[in-house]
């Protein structure tokens, strides 16, 4: 299975939200391909420059 995760939901994945279901999570670690729009990258890369979305550098 292939999934696009849209900015929302790539966002939960990575901070292992619990806004996230049990089932979605699931569903995207063992989907055979993850895509996120590079789109999703350059709004991830807007909300932490405007301080809306904390970001660990390491």
């Amino acid at each position: 299975m292939r999934l696009l995760l849209d900015t929302q939901i790539y966002l939960w994945f990575l901070a292992d939200s619990v806004r996230l279901s049990k089932a979605a999570k699931q569903e995207i670690q063992h989907a055979d391909d993850v895509f996120v729009s590079a789109a999703s990258i350059w709004e991830a890369s807007i909300k932490a420059a405007l301080g809306k979305l904390a970001v660990d550098p390491g």
